[in-house]
This record gives structure tokens, sequence and C-alpha cells, in this order.
């Protein structure tokens, strides 16, 4: 089994065994602590699924030396990809990417994290946690610049608009849930409103004129000018990038395939899929076509969205538990419990699996292409650490 090395993160590591006056200038809390290492794992790489060849791979793996046991709902990198943060109890760590060292460390809530945004610029962060507390940080110099007040319990869910200047938050008490929006630069808290369930999801569409809100079984589309409510639809599924449409599955329809207005509930395309699918769906970055996932033999198929044409299958060996698109539209990944994989999203063609437990043979938690559509992440339930691997490596070894 030959060796293959991530020879950018390689060459980087080389060189920083000295923190330079630039870094310390730019970072001041920079240090190589708890730095990202070098991590060596197994990568499957051939021209089909069946044909591929067992090889070792270079990862950055992430960790918290000083403890023991990490939480990581929330994984999220800078909206250039150049940063990594992580919540790791009661402390809050952030990442360079491009060599892995700590480039900060914030620590104020007295309970745990529960989820993470850097702000569109990267300069700053929100924080939700246990306490129900929200607050948001200058990364740079590492203190709080603003604390959202008013939550009643944890505050599970934040997201910062396109623009950079709106927050939404999500706080649970009492078994029923508030959704805020606050201004960005001030604090000052726009909007309220309480849910009747648990809020799975909340994000804002890319020109920020629109934010959603998903339950169990339903999405909420909001107006950010008004704040008003503008419509919704009882449904699972996935929601476009645009908020403007859903795609769900059905079990019992002859048509189990649906594609529908975000706002109005309408039903836009139905395609007459006579396989029994499983509840996982996607839609591309663009919005241009859709994924679908066989359960009984693992397959996944994409359709135009527009026309519902058949564009794509995709051989699986089974049902993944997790899909989704690279932000760019090249690539499809599919995960289960234990490992990942990459498929080319156009040809449908295998490009690798990798391996995705960690020492203990824990299962993988959740998987992700961050903004530059290369690096791909992974961590792991109830483990310690938080990996990432670059795609193209595995492109020129393919």
């Amino acid at each position: 089994m030959g060796d293959v090395i991530s020879h950018e993160w390689e060459r980087a590591f080389a060189r920083r065994t000295i923190i330079t006056a630039t870094d310390m200038a730019k970072w001041r809390n920079i240090t190589l602590d708890n730095a990202g290492r070098m991590y060596e794992l197994r990568v499957f790489v051939g021209p089909t699924r069946d044909e591929a060849q067992p090889l070792k791979f270079k990862c950055l793996d992430f960790a918290d030396a000083r403890s023991d046991v990490a939480y990581l709902p929330e994984c999220p990198p800078a909206a250039n990809g150049t940063l990594l943060a992580a919540s790791l109890w009661h402390n809050i760590l952030v990442w360079r990417l491009s060599d892995g060292l700590l480039v900060q460390c914030l620590q104020s809530h007295t309970g745990t994290f529960y989820s993470l945004a850097f702000s569109p610029d990267g300069y700053s962060l929100v924080s939700g946690a246990k306490d129900g507390t929200a607050v948001v940080w200058d990364i740079r110099r590492g203190c709080v610049l603003l604390c959202l007040d008013g939550h009643n319990g944890e505050v599970n869910k934040v997201a910062y608009a396109p623009h950079g200047t709106l927050i939404a938050t999500a706080a649970v008490s009492n078994f029923c849930e508030t959704v805020r929006v606050w201004d960005a630069s001030t604090g000052a808290c726009l909007q309220s409103f309480g849910v009747d369930r648990s809020v799975h999801e909340l994000a804002f569409s890319p020109d920020s004129l629109r934010f959603y809100v998903k339950l169990s079984d339903e999405y909420s589309i909001y107006d950010t000018e008004t704040y008003a409510r503008i419509g919704g639809v009882s449904a699972t599924g996935a929601i476009s990038r645009q908020v403007d449409r859903i795609v769900t599955t059905t079990k019992t329809d002859k048509v189990r395939v649906k594609i529908l207005s975000a706002i109005t509930g309408q039903e836009l395309l139905a395609i007459d899929e006579q396989r029994e699918l499983s509840d996982l769906a996607a839609f591309s970055p663009d919005g241009l076509e859709i994924l679908v996932i066989c359960k009984a033999d693992g397959t996944a198929t994409t359709y135009d969205s527009g026309t519902g044409q058949l564009r794509c299958t995709f051989r699986l060996s089974s049902t993944p538990h997790d899909v989704m698109y690279s932000p760019s539209g090249d690539y499809v990944i599919f995960a289960n419990q234990d490992d990942v994989y990459v498929y080319g999203a156009k040809s449908g063609t295998f490009i690798a699996k990798v391996e995705g437990y960690v020492d203990q043979l824990l299962h993988l938690e959740a998987s992700r292409l961050i903004s530059d559509s290369q690096t791909l992440l992974w961590s792991s339930y109830g483990g310690t650490h938080l990996r990432a691997c670059n795609i193209q490596d595995l492109l020129r070894i393919q």
C-alpha cells in the first residue's frame, strides 16, 4: 500500500516550527499548542468503487489536548475557507486551515456551546450556548463584541445573514422555541417569535432577503425587511439554497418525488419515481437539479429540477445517512456511519472512499465540504477529533 502525501499541508507544516512576527501581529494568541497535526488514514481510490485500491493518506487532525471529551455539534469554516472553529465544552478553538495553527481560544460561556457561525467577512463569530447566552466575538482580538441578551433557554441555533448585518438565533425553553433576529452591529433585537417545536435548521438566503426556520416536518419562510412570515410548507425534505423550493419524497404516492414552492406550497414538479425512496434529498447549489436515493439498492439519482429529466445515477454500496453537494457543485458527498464517499457530480463517477472512523472506531457525526470545495471535514460521535482532507490530492492520485 503506497504512501500519498497532502503536499500543500506537508510544506506548510515544515515551515511552522517558528511563529513569525507577521503572524503574531495578526494573531496575538497564535500558538503551536493544540495545533492541527498530520494524521495517516486509509483511502480507497480507483476507476470504480469495486476496483478501488487502499492507499495511505495524510489528513489534518484537530483536537484539544486538554480535554478527553469534545462536543462538536458545529464545526463551521469561515466564508473564505481560511479558518475553522469548533466548540470543545467551554472553549471555542479557531484554527488556520492552511497550516493547522491554533490562532484563537475563546472563553466566556459557563455552559457547553451548541452552535457557531462566522460572519461573512470572517472577522467575527457568533456562538450559542447551553447557559442561554449568545455572544458575538472579535476573532482577531479574542474579545466579546456583543452579548445578545434575552434568551430564556439553551441557544441551539445561530446564523449570520450573508450581507453580515443580521444574526438569527433559536433558543429552547419549556418545550417550545423562540427565534430572534438581531442587528449584528448593535446587538438590538429586531424581531422575536415563538414556534411550538424544535428548530432543526435556521438559515438565510444568499441574497439575505429571506430566512427560513425548519421544524421536524415544516418550513416557515420570513422576509428580512418586514420580518413577516411570507410562506411555509408542511413537508419533510430539503430546501433549495435560494429558499424558494422544497424537494420532498413520499412512500405512498405513485409520484414519489415532488418539488414544491417554499412560499405557497404549490406543486411545481412531480417525478414518476416507482422505487421506494429514502427521506434523504438535496438540491444542487445552483438549484438546477435534485438528488434522491433509492432505499432498495442504495442508488442515488439526479433529475433536472425544472423538467424532471434524468441527469445522472450514482452506484452506491449502501443507503447513506447523509448527502451533500460541494459549494461549487462539482462533487457529491455520501456518508454512512463509518465512511465518506466522494463522487463527481456531473459524471457520477467514483472518486474515493475515505475511512471516517477515528481511533476508537467511533461513528461519523457529520461531514461537509467547505467553501473552497476542496476541503472535506468530518467529525465523530462522542469523539475528540475533527479531521480534514484535500479532495484535490485524491484527484491527483486517481
